[in-house]
């Protein structure tokens, strides 16, 4: 227990030694969030101002700690005993006037690392303690995932994983009563029921709730699981609100390219990482993977063909914008069919109603389900 807390001592401090600043102004904790998903959690603390970071230190307990300067929280002190399998409990206290001290205790095996970002447009300058599930335990809980699947497959069935756009503190857009995170994971649960109701499919979802997970991951989740198809939900806004309806999307050229290029990178260096002799993957061209990307992306195409044709017939008054390609990260893959679905224009008064009418919604996710079940029997 003790080796595994001095472990990640360690690496805490190798992210925080060094990124201490010096600022005059007085720094407030504005915010304390935390969000949890199957594999992993994080704690964020929203700051005022640039926040001076101490490195962080452990108590005999086993308790991991880091100090604030220049800094102020307003209840004093505050404990959350949140005994979840990432953290137990999570201290925040004022030390004295200018110095907040941050106590953390995470079960044993969890990893941990903590960073302190920077402002950007969309969010201000905050510290993130990242706990991940410990390794060994990830990967029982994905070996057994994967046997089922195989189980599955063996027996004929299709796997259709469904992906749930945004999440966690990622919304993405939101306009007329609708918040996209939100409708998608709503949407993705209907998908899914009427797969389950078919015994030639068994439908997966890359999030069960609301908590955010990185483009590659969403993908790699449906490679890792050998999908027969990958269909990611998402609803559009335009500033312009006059432009409304259905959209499905695969891959274009560029982004395909793209991808190929970073995949032949990758495979390169896999020769030779620090000098250490590494075991090496069977080299492939970039010929070869855009032949590869080729004949997955007229699959896509054909994918993306068949569902906006059923989403079209399903819902009438939801105007259909057709098949495009775009390089959506999440489109990038080369072992599965992988479309977008847009459902609608939030930015669009008509569409939005459309959306959030119940009736409207399990047509929608009807649709989605015949065409999916047209490209793939």
């Amino acid at each position: 227990m003790q080796k595994a807390k001095l472990y990640l001592l360690i690496v805490l401090s190798m992210f925080l030694i060094g990124i201490s600043t010096v600022n005059g102004e007085e720094s407030r904790i504005t915010d304390i969030r935390f969000w949890q998903s199957p594999e992993e959690a994080q704690v964020v603390l929203d700051l005022s101002t640039v926040p001076r970071v101490s490195e962080v230190s452990m108590l005999q307990d086993g308790t991991l700690y880091f100090d604030i300067s220049g800094c102020v929280f307003r209840p004093g002190r505050q404990r959350y005993p949140l005994q979840n399998p990432f953290l137990e409990v999570l201290t925040v206290q004022q030390n004295d006037d200018q110095t907040i001290r941050v106590f953390f205790r995470v079960p044993n095996g969890v990893e941990a690392k903590t960073f302190v970002l920077a402002k950007n447009e969309k969010k201000g300058d905050r510290i993130v303690i990242f706990l991940r599930e410990p390794q060994a335990t990830l990967t029982q809980k994905r070996n057994a995932e994967l046997y089922e699947v195989n189980r599955l497959k063996a027996g004929n069935v299709k796997i259709v994983v469904i992906d749930s756009g945004h999440g966690g503190e990622d919304p993405g857009t939101r306009h007329n009563g609708i918040i996209e995170k939100n409708y998608v994971m709503t949407m993705a649960k209907l998908v899914k029921a009427y797969f389950d109701r078919d015994p030639r499919f068994k439908a997966i979802l890359t999030r069960n709730g609301d908590y955010i997970i990185p483009l590659e991951r969403r993908r790699e989740i449906a490679e890792r699981l050998g999908a027969d198809a990958f269909v990611s939900l998402h609803v559009n806004y335009n500033s312009r609100k006059i432009i409304r309806g259905t959209e499905v999307y695969y891959e274009s050229p560029k982004g395909a390219v793209g991808e190929a290029e970073r995949l032949v990178a990758e495979t390169e260096n896999q020769v030779d990482f620090g000098g250490a002799p590494t075991v090496v993957a069977p080299m492939i061209t970039k010929r070869e993977i855009i032949e590869k990307q080729a004949v997955t992306m007229n699959k896509s195409r054909q994918l993306a063909e068949k569902v906006e044709a059923q989403l079209s017939a399903s819902v009438v008054e939801l105007t259909s914008r057709g098949v495009k390609r775009a390089g959506f990260k999440v489109l990038h893959s080369m072992a599965m069919p992988s479309i977008l679905v847009e459902f609608g224009y939030v930015s669009n008064y008509q569409d939005a109603e459309i959306l959030k009418n119940y009736n409207a919604r399990t047509r929608l996710a009807q649709g989605l389900y015949f065409g999916v079940r047209d490209f793939l029997l």
